[in-house]
């Protein structure tokens, strides 16, 4: 009988120690998850956080990504619709992500200043994409997809590479978005400061998408400067975890508006 109940026992710890490692993975998965991946919904909208700064927008009309970066596996059967390109640098054009998930008949909109660099890029299927190269403050459509966009500069005020040049200058034509969608306007601001042409989007804009990485965009503080200035409905950090910017920087922004008193929703790539 003491046999018995020392095998019993003995069976009675594997399977704890079998259950406990089933739960440790059962968790584990969803928190590297949400590490990387932070989705939410406004007005029928949803919006997936990648990494850095990239961004996807899927409505029931259209699948568009912004900025596409070290794009998950998982998301390469998820096919652009249309896919916003802000600027030329490394990190925010990335021709091996768009090869993951463009399709026939893409559409690819770009300041019209970095063309020969997305021709360049994007070689290879240009025949399967239709370019939309476009020009700052000008207003544009795609009614099969029932969206509307306009481009804003994004430039550097205070963060120079070397004396008086800064990462993104203003002469380079660099560009946030301003999108309508779903009866919501989205600005997704790109690689930017806190720059004059803001104040024009107090009280107008739904859902804010702001870097706060700082050393080639705004820091934290600024971004809060920044969301004082557009009064979004909702604010969105972005541009750091990867390359630039600690994991917590977003809950470390969250906590800023808070102590400032700006109640507002906040989505962040989580830390914990």
């Amino acid at each position: 009988m003491r046999s018995y109940i020392k095998r019993l026992g003995a069976l009675s710890a594997s399977l704890l120690v079998a259950t406990s490692i089933i739960l440790y993975i059962s968790l584990y998965k969803p928190f590297k998850m949400n590490n990387y991946l932070t989705q939410f919904t406004y007005n029928n909208t949803e919006f997936t956080l990648i990494k850095h700064d990239a961004l996807l927008i899927r409505t029931k009309n259209v699948v568009i990504y912004l900025d596409p970066f070290h794009i998950p596996s998982d998301y390469y059967t998820i096919k652009a619709d249309v896919i916003f390109i802000t600027h030329d640098h490394f990190d925010h054009f990335s021709p091996d992500d768009i090869l993951q998930i463009y399709k026939k008949g893409t559409i690819c909109v770009f300041p019209s200043s970095i063309t020969e660099k997305i021709e360049a890029g994007l070689g290879s299927i240009r025949d399967s994409l239709k370019f939309v190269p476009i020009e700052i403050s000008k207003h544009y459509k795609l009614t099969d997809y029932s969206l509307a966009f306009s481009a804003i500069p994004a430039y550097n005020i205070n963060k120079f590479r070397s004396a008086g040049v800064p990462y993104h200058p203003r002469e380079a034509g660099y560009v946030g978005y301003l999108l309508s969608i779903s009866n919501s306007l989205v600005y997704f601001a790109g690689d930017t400061d806190n720059i004059e042409e803001m104040k024009h989007l107090a009280g107008k804009v739904d859902i804010a998408f702001l870097p706060v990485s700082g050393k080639y965009v705004m820091t934290i503080d600024e971004a809060v400067e920044a969301t004082k200035v557009i009064k979004p409905k909702v604010v969105v950090p972005m541009h750091y975890g990867e390359i630039v910017g600690d994991l917590d920087y977003g809950e470390r922004f969250a906590d800023k508006l808070k102590q400032q008193n700006i109640n507002i929703p906040v989505y962040f790539y989580k830390s914990r």
